[in-house]
């Protein structure tokens, strides 16, 4: 998720947040990180482009903050109903949560919708690219699973 929005809502190059993650993960292995960050950066050619939201993130696998409160302490007492969007939060609920936007928790440095609406759209006109099709179609072709589809059928 951090790659993505890196490369989706900031306009970040995957190569240096690829080198700041090797310093940072204690299992770095280039040639299992690597071909990640391009992925999740969308530089691949051939995989869906995946522009994560942060706020979907949290709602869809952390809903009550549990692990948001762990690891980012200054969310602590923000009510679970913030806890994806403390900037949405009012003073008076920053007060209350002891979370002040811009004082004990930073602002958002960008804005998510709009980031992600420009993200898609820059990305879809790309794609549709007569020279972008050829080469994803040369990369496919080159690198793609040669696995041919199951004949087996679905179970319901």
């Amino acid at each position: 998720m951090v790659v993505s929005f890196a490369s989706h809502h900031l306009w970040l190059d995957w190569r240096p947040v690829a080198e700041l993650f090797a310093r940072l993960w204690v299992d770095y292995e280039p040639g299992i990180h690597y071909p990640q960050h391009q992925m999740q950066s969308g530089v691949t050619g051939i995989n869906a482009v995946r522009i994560y939201s942060p706020t979907k993130q949290v709602h869809d696998h952390d809903p009550t903050g549990v692990f948001v409160r762990e690891w980012v302490t200054e969310l602590a007492d923000v009510d679970p109903l913030h806890i994806a969007e403390p900037s949405l939060m009012s003073p008076m609920e920053q007060q209350w949560s002891k979370c002040v936007i811009g004082v004990d928790y930073p602002a958002p440095i960008v804005d998510h919708s709009t980031a992600y609406r420009q993200a898609q759209d820059t990305i879809r006109a790309v794609k549709n690219l007569p020279e972008a099709k050829r080469i994803s179609e040369d990369v496919l072709q080159r690198h793609g699973s040669r696995k041919k589809p199951s004949s087996r059928r679905k179970r319901s």
